[in-house]
């Protein structure tokens, strides 16, 4: 699920170029270019001191930007990625950031989003954690080594667009034709190049479905690439037919499905502004 790892790098992206960043329990609602909220904490980079007690945050789209208000705080965002630019839609509730020099955070209840191109994105009781010791002196890329040596990330209940597991389960034995894909307790863990996922689905009866791989980086930080070890549905093993299906359905010009490999261009270097 590459855009869950976007929102962490999409939120941090606006402070790249300072080192700590703290927000607190931010309420936001964002439509049709324009956003306001409220929060209780926010400090950036070393020394300043925060804004403690519920504040304000406003936020508006130009062709571009974003200008943002935070307390008595104004930012313009520049040349955010399309990903951001083509939110159409954002609510979040209890959201919390922190970025230190060896771990970064990112949890909220619930957060929900839709953007000009895609479908409704839910989420609730959502926690990602990264470890790490990069000395890169850009926020954003030290993030991204940090986030690729340890990361957790845990999802309790999500609403997306699931219809390549329905793809997969309408080649299962026993499974109806018509299935509806409730789905919880998503878990993902990277370890040194290591990965595992699972999510817990509802067909016939509620079980998970687990993966193993490894990851790495590839074209001078350019591309994580992940090889697939194996894909069961409970004990079933479906790790031939989830890639099949990955190959025939996915269609992005940053994701190459070549069994065993799933490659996905990161760019972020390459796509950096000064």
């Amino acid at each position: 699920m590459p855009f869950l790892i976007t929102l962490f790098f999409m939120i941090s992206s606006l402070f790249a170029g300072v080192e700590k960043i703290t927000l607190k329990n931010l309420d936001l609602e964002y439509d049709s270019n324009y956003g306001q909220g409220t929060f209780d904490k926010f400090s950036i980079g070393i020394g300043m001191s925060p804004f403690l007690g519920a504040q304000e945050i406003f936020i508006f789209k130009r062709e571009n930007s974003f200008d943002l208000s935070l307390g008595n705080v104004e930012l313009e965002w520049i040349r955010p990625i399309q990903f951001v630019l083509d939110l159409k839609r954002l609510k979040t509730q209890s959201l919390n950031l922190e970025i230190q020099k060896t771990f970064h955070a990112l949890n909220f209840n619930q957060l929900s989003f839709s953007s000009a191109k895609d479908a409704e994105y839910k989420f609730e009781e959502f926690s990602l954690r990264c470890e790490g010791d990069s000395v890169d002196e850009n926020l954003l890329f030290k993030i991204q080594e940090d986030c690729l040596h340890r990361m957790e990330l845990s999802i309790k209940k999500m609403e997306i667009p699931f219809e390549i597991l329905k793809s997969i389960a309408s080649q299962l034995p026993e499974v109806p034709a018509e299935t509806d894909f409730p789905a919880n307790d998503f878990y993902l863990s990277v370890g040194e190049g290591n990965i595992y996922s699972s999510l817990r689905v509802k067909l016939l009866i509620p079980t998970y479905l687990k993966f193993w791989g490894m990851t790495q980086i590839e074209d001078q930080g350019q591309t994580l690439a992940i090889r697939v070890g194996e894909i069961r549905y409970g004990n079933i093993p479906v790790t031939d037919l989830v890639m099949k299906i990955l190959a025939s359905q996915v269609r992005h010009d940053r994701v190459k499905i070549d069994p065993p490999w799933i490659r996905i261009k990161i760019g972020l270097k390459n796509e950096a502004h000064p």
